[in-house]
């Protein structure tokens, strides 16, 4: 069976790490904490593995939260340039330039 991560959770993920917490992470991403606890649990289901220790503060990842941190890292910066690139060709093809190989 096929497992595909949305771009959207794992930036939940990240924001939850660098805002140390849900609640924080909910104020940056402008939505309800609810909203982030549900967002991390489906991340956990789709990798099948906890991302952060319950109940311990400070809050801290697993090992395998620690990985998959390491990757969304990537991925969102590789989906950002990809966003990027791909509009920056839309705006030369519009404008009647050249587009850059």
């Amino acid at each position: 069976m096929r497992r595909d991560i949305e771009v959207k959770l794992l930036r939940t993920l990240l924001a939850v790490v660098t805002e140390d917490g849900f609640s924080r992470a909910a104020q940056s991403l402008h939505v309800t904490q609810p909203t982030v606890s549900q967002q991390i649990q489906r991340l956990e289901s789709i990798v099948q593995a906890p991302l952060f220790h319950r109940g311990k503060r400070p809050l801290r990842l697993t090992p395998a939260g620690r990985e998959l941190v390491a990757h969304a890292r990537q991925i969102i910066m590789l989906n950002n340039e990809v966003l990027s690139r791909v509009t920056a060709i839309s705006r030369q093809e519009t404008s009647g330039a050249a587009p850059r190989p």
